[in-house]
């Protein structure tokens, strides 16, 4: 058969049976001191079949032993027919008094239901608790100790006397009664609660002229020698010579610890005082929380303190350290101050942050006095403008309002600290570098000794320089990236770097090489010795070692020995497919003219060309931006480009495009030259040839006799004469037209 058992009695005694059985102790205050009590106890338990409540009417039989298995009985009792309904059961037992001397007793309980054989017996023995106990206690005290002892019950007296409990011979706890609290007083019989006061404790400790005391209600002293709780509510839990003064003020323990204000507290160390209200130190040597909610965590001779309206301040730690600011914080360190209120310190030796919301965290005698100013660490840092920042570094003082310094000011061997003088300037970080006052917006990258700084009254604002050495940028807007020695004095001007470059004009630039100048506004200087005297100048000098000016205004002016290259095409190799050179020592752009480089070749008509040539209007004219006295010769771009559709548009004329169209119509002209050539010399040889003929008739008329000749009329001379006269006009008027048409 399987059976739980679990039994409760609310009563007299709390056991547990097979499944978990519980029997605990209940009952009223007592009533009347060591009153006659029963030893019947009732016991109530739930009784289970198959993990099922049992309802039946069963026989219980209980066996009171003195060990959990075997030992001795001390009685027994069984009920032939007890009502369990929904498990539930409850009878009365009563062992008497011989079965409870003290000792420890187990319960045996062994049930049987109907159907059951016989009995079962459950298995282990329960020991029982409390209750049984309590009642033989009431009347016997044993020297070796007691068990059993009731609730209901007390010892003691039942009048206004004091009870004192001693050993060998000496009073170590008295009990004072009072309607509304009793005071407790053990140890020394030197300690002393007022007899005016209720609640008052203590504890123990004590000695002649160190007695504990407790002059006030509910105050409490837990133990050690000459401890003092004389306030309302004050408590002291030890150690020696700690007074706790203030009401509901707390010194848990140590040496010479004085919590003077109302709900001070200190937690241990000596000669440490919490005399602000809700102040604590929680340890250490020296301490002094004297304002309002003040905190010292622990260390050596910190101190928090100030007005009357001071409060809040807190030292984590550390040795020298003193808060006095509202709300202000120091961590730890030595020697620290924060005197701002929410001033705070992170550690660190000799720093300050002496104004509202000023921070330091950490280093050595850096000091944040401006208004939410912050120091991160290093060594002598000053940040003394309203919200100035300096991360670390050594001797850097950031004084604008706003102004930052990275760090910087040690270059290994020396300090010379890093200036931000100006409104929401910064220095990166950097030896040496100045922001005056008149630098607002000003920021220095790093570098070593640059300077953004001019006369006071001038307008230096947003001036930049990105780092190098001995770089000065005089007036705003200004802008050195870097390099060395360089200047920028023109508004908005920039000298991207290189060595002692010049912008001085307003919007110049030096993007950086060697002794450069850009003088103009808007100039451009770059290279070597570069100037650029006038506005607009853009001035290029190569490597050789002499000025190369500009003293023209809007100029672009180059000074390249080794030739100059414009490209405006590249293959998918980076190969040159278009642009122009002029080459080392040459004067005249050449065109790049590459086979290579072209595509789509076709031939042209070159007498054709010549045609439109001659059709296209070759005026006289100036551009309008030029002087009235300076003339060019040469077609419209219009003209140009509807005779040949050459070009990009209409509006310029490309002189690779001129030089073509002329080479072709010299060809033309070439063409029709020869062709000329080839009549004329064909007229030639006729003119050859009537000229023979001449000359052979000639010297037939010569051959004839002279009375011949004589005889001849004179028409007949005449007309020969005028032939030979005809023949030579024609072949003059042939060659005469040969050359015309080839001029043309």
């Amino acid at each position: 058969m399987k059976r739980s058992l679990w039994i409760a009695l609310p009563i007299l005694l709390a056991v547990v049976f097979t499944a978990g059985v519980t029997v605990f102790a209940q009952g009223n205050q007592p009533a009347e001191p060591l009153a006659p009590a029963s030893f019947a106890f009732t016991y109530q338990g739930r009784l289970n079949k198959d993990d099922q409540p049992v309802n039946d009417n069963c026989s219980i039989y209980t066996t009171l032993w003195d060990s959990a298995s075997g030992g001795s009985s001390y009685g027994s009792f069984g009920f032939s027919s007890v009502p369990v309904v929904n498990g539930l059961f409850t009878v009365q037992l009563n062992f008497g008094t011989a079965a409870f001397t003290g000792e420890a007793r187990w319960l045996e309980t062994a049930v049987k239901c109907t159907g059951d054989a016989n009995y079962s017996t459950l298995s282990p023995r329960t020991e029982l608790t409390a209750a049984p106990y309590a009642a033989y206690a009431l009347g016997n005290w044993g020297l070796t100790g007691n068990s059993g002892a009731g609730s209901a019950n007390f010892l003691g007296t039942r009048d206004d006397m004091p009870l004192n409990l001693g050993a060998n011979g000496q009073v170590a706890l008295r009990l004072q009664p009072n309607p509304n609290s009793p005071n407790i007083t053990g140890g020394s019989s030197y300690n002393y609660i007022s007899p005016t006061i209720y609640g008052g404790t203590i504890s123990g400790g004590g000695q002649f002229f160190y007695e504990n005391r407790v002059m006030s209600n509910f105050g409490s002293v837990g133990g050690g020698r000459g401890n003092h709780a004389d306030s309302y509510g004050s408590t002291i839990g030890g150690g020696i010579d700690n007074q706790a003064t203030g009401d509901y003020a707390v010194v848990a323990g140590g040496l010479h610890n004085y919590a003077t204000g109302s709900s001070s507290a200190i937690g241990g160390g000596f000669y440490n005082v919490a005399s602000g209200y809700v102040s604590y130190v929680g340890g250490g040597d020296l301490n002094l929380a004297t304002t309002q909610n003040a905190t010292i965590g622990g260390g050596y001779s910190n101190t928090v303190s100030g007005g009357q309206l001071i409060a809040n301040g807190t030292i984590g730690g550390g040795v020298f350290n003193v808060a006095t600011g509202f709300a202000a914080t120091i961590a730890g360190g030595h020697g620290n101050r924060a005197a701002g209120e929410w001033a705070s310190m992170s550690g660190g030796g000799f720093n300050t942050a002496s104004t509202r919301s000023a921070t330091v965290g950490g280093g050595e005698y850096n000091a944040a006095g401006g208004s939410a100013g912050t120091i991160g660490g290093g060594a002598y840092n000053t940040a003394v403008g309203a919200s100035s920042t300096i991360g670390g570094g050594r001797g850097n003082t950031a004084d604008g309002a706003g102004s930052t310094i990275g760090g910087g000011g040690w270059n290994g061997s020396a300090s010379t600290g890093n200036q931000a003088r100006g409104a929401a300037s910064t220095i990166g970080g950097g030896y040496g570098s100045l922001i005056s006052a008149d630098g607002g917006y000003g920021v220095i990258g790093g570098g070593q000794q640059n300077v953004i700084s001019a006369a006071v009254g001038t307008n230096l604002g947003i001036a930049t320089i990105g780092g190098g050495y001995n770089n000065r940028v005089s007036l705003g807007g200004g802008t050195i990236a870097g390099g060395n020695s360089n200047s920028s004095s023109g508004f908005d001007a920039s000298v991207g770097g290189g060595n002692g470059n010049l912008a001085s004009g307003g919007g110049a630039m030096v993007p950086g090489g060697i002794s450069n100048l850009a003088q103009g506004n808007t100039s451009f200087a770059a290279g070597l010795r570069a100037k650029s005297y006038n506005h607009g100048c853009f001035t290029w000098a190569d490597a050789n070692n002499f000025d190369y000016g500009c003293s023209i205004n809007n100029a672009f002016t180059a000074r390249a020995t080794g030739g100059v290259f414009f490209v405006t095409g590249i293959n998918g190799s980076g190969g040159t497919t278009a642009g122009v050179t002029v080459a080392a020592g040459g004067n005249s752009w050449a065109t790049l003219s590459d086979r290579n480089s072209k595509t789509d070749v076709a031939a042209v008509d070159n007498r054709q060309l010549l045609e439109k040539l001659a059709q296209v209007p070759i005026t006289s004219w100036r551009y309008k931006t030029q002087d009235s006295d300076i003339r060019h010769i040469g077609p419209m771009a219009q003209d140009f480009r509807a005779a040949f559709g050459l070009g990009e548009d209409d509006t310029h004329i490309n002189t690779i495009d001129t030089d073509g169209v002329s080479l072709a119509a010299i060809q033309g002209l070439y063409e029709i030259s020869q062709e000329k050539d080839a009549q004329i010399a064909r007229q030639q040889g006729q003119v050859e040839v009537l000229e023979a003929q001449v000359a052979a008739l000639r010297r037939q008329l010569d051959a004839l006799d002279p009375a011949s000749a004589a005889q001849q009329s004179p028409l007949a001379l005449n007309l020969s004469t005028v032939l030979s006269l005809g023949a030579l006009a024609g072949v003059a008027l042939l060659w005469a037209r040969g050359r015309g048409g080839a001029r043309r």
